[in-house]
This record gives structure tokens, sequence and C-alpha cells, in this order.
């Protein structure tokens, strides 16, 4: 009885998480691309271990941010300033706040993260992508 219950509950954990671990290979990919004419503030916040950028989107990138991470739900999302990776993460759930916030960096590396947003770049260098 314990080993049929074990088997249906390794299914069911399987079935769960299998989505979710497959979703994340790098054919599965899109990128979102900050840049001065879509990012309305960034600011660097000192933590003990480094640096973390916060963004707030203007607010046409913020809705079609929140479109965009509707679209890719279960796919891996990747958010660029240039060529710097602010964060890269599966979606879970869409994100409509606007707001981003990478994870603990050098404060080297938040810095030019930083300055990589601010650069103003042509449009179709901005907002949404695919990852080829």
């Amino acid at each position: 009885m314990r080993i049929r219950f074990a088997k249906h509950l390794l299914l069911m954990l399987v079935a769960w998480v299998g989505p979710h671990m497959t979703s994340a290979s790098t054919s599965d990919s899109a990128a979102f691309r900050l840049c001065s004419s879509n990012v309305a503030q960034v600011s660097l916040v000192e933590e003990s271990s480094g640096a973390v950028v916060h963004v707030q989107l203007a607010e046409d990138a913020s809705f079609e941010f929140g479109q965009f991470t509707r679209d890719i739900a279960g796919m891996m999302l990747v958010v660029l300033a240039g060529n710097e990776v602010l964060f890269r993460a599966v979606v879970q759930v869409p994100i409509d706040s606007g707001l981003l916030r990478s994870p603990v960096l050098s404060t080297a590396e938040a810095a030019r993260v930083k300055q990589e947003i601010k650069v103003d770049r042509p449009l179709n260098e901005c907002g949404r992508n695919s990852i080829e």
C-alpha cells in the first residue's frame, strides 16, 4: 500500500515539476531590453555584499512588459541592458508592476548595468526580443 501511494505521489510531483524544469532551456528563452526610452527611473541600492539595481519601467514599457510576461509564462526571460544581464528567470506569473530588481551584483557590475540602461538606443533595440 505504501509503495503504491509513493508511486502515485512521485507521478504527481513529476507532472507538476516537469514543465517548469524543461521550459528553462535556451531554445525557450525570450529577452526584454532596457534602455533610456523605456525606463522611468533606475537606482542602485547598496547592500552588505554588493549592490542591487532597481528599475521602474515607463508606463508604456510597464504595460508591454506585463503583456510580454503573460505571453511567455513558463519560459526563461533574460532582462538586458545593452549586453549586461540585469536578471534571468523562468516566468511563473505575469509581472505587470513595472518594477524590476537585479540580484545582488558587485558594485562595479551594478554601476555598468545602470550606465547601460541610460544609453540612448534606437527603439528597435528596446523592449521585447527573442534570443537567437
